[in-house]
This record gives C-alpha cells, structure tokens and sequence, in this order.
C-alpha cells in the first residue's frame, strides 16, 4: 500500500480515503486500497456495479461501504487529481 504513492504525494486513492473518512479500525485498508487500485488499473471508469463486485472479496468490520464506495467513484470520476501534495 505504501507503493501507491510517493514521499512527497498519496495516490488519488489514498487521498480519496482521507477525504471520505473510511478509515476506522484499519483492519481492511489494505485489500480494500489494492483492490481499488487493481480495478481502476483495469477499468478507469468502472460503474458503481463495478465497483461493487470488485470489492466484494474484503470485509469491513466498521461497515465504511458507502464511504469505500464513494472514494473509489470519486477517483474513477476525475474529481480528483491523479496525486495531491502533502503527507
């Protein structure tokens, strides 16, 4: 997960996860991240059925669905830049 950005900017992702808040517990931020960036290396403009079913193999124990959701749609949107200075 570390390799999606660099030292100076997060991936969209990782921005999109902050910006959505669905960070809770962490148990899932890893598979649920990779998953992500797997599908949008594949399908840059996935539908949200899309994205659902490529999230369907990680489990959230704090139930950030929605939220998970919403930051991979954001980034398949282009509402985001593809990296964002800072952290």
């Amino acid at each position: 997960i570390e390799g999606l950005g660099d030292q100076d900017r997060l991936h969209a992702l990782q921005a999109a996860w902050i910006e959505q808040g669905v960070p809770q517990c962490g148990y899932c931020q890893s598979g649920q991240i990779m998953s992500a960036a797997h599908l949008l290396a594949s399908n840059p403009s996935p539908s949200r059925d899309d994205i659902v079913t490529a999230m369907t193999g990680n489990i959230c124990r704090c139930g950030t669905y929605s939220r998970i959701i919403a930051a991979v749609e954001s980034v398949a949107a282009g509402s985001r830049p593809d990296q964002q200075e800072g952290a």
